[in-house]
């Protein structure tokens, strides 16, 4: 099995990716296929892990906690990512009525935190090398 991921690809950050997505898989039976399934590509290898957190926790989601903290100048706090959230959930429940996401940022940290750089006074941000997969240009 190590020789199978090793062989897709030797960058750090690639093998971070790939290490933390197996340690989330959590089907012993089915590693070495689920190890297969992995691109060779780092960017392809995020599209796959941002698909696997869009069934995770939700595609809307997913797609807002990425694209605030990718866009952000500067980096965001976790309140004021929830703030965010939470401010599009309120004028979409004032739209449509109930909830708009069916999880929070909380529950989805664990998965990108890994992939995030923390700057001083606790801002949350992603790191350069990884956000061309969540914006690219």
């Amino acid at each position: 099995q190590m020789e199978l991921l090793l062989s897709k690809s030797s960058s750090p950050l690639f093998l971070i990716a790939s290490c933390e997505a197996l340690r989330k898989f959590g089907i012993f039976e089915k590693v070495s296929e689920y190890i297969s399934s992995i691109p060779n590509k780092i960017t392809d290898l995020f599209s796959f892990l941002i698909d696997e957190w869009s069934v995770e926790y939700g595609k809307e989601f997913t797609e807002d906690v990425c694209g605030l903290i990718g866009i952000s100048k500067d980096g965001l706090l976790e309140n004021q990512i929830n703030d965010l959230l939470r401010f599009k959930e309120e004028r979409v429940q004032g739209e449509q009525g109930g909830f708009l996401y069916d999880s929070s940022f909380s529950r989805i940290y664990d998965s990108i935190s890994s992939f995030s750089g923390s700057r001083g006074g606790g801002y949350f941000e992603i790191l350069p090398r990884s956000a061309e997969v969540y914006y690219p240009r």
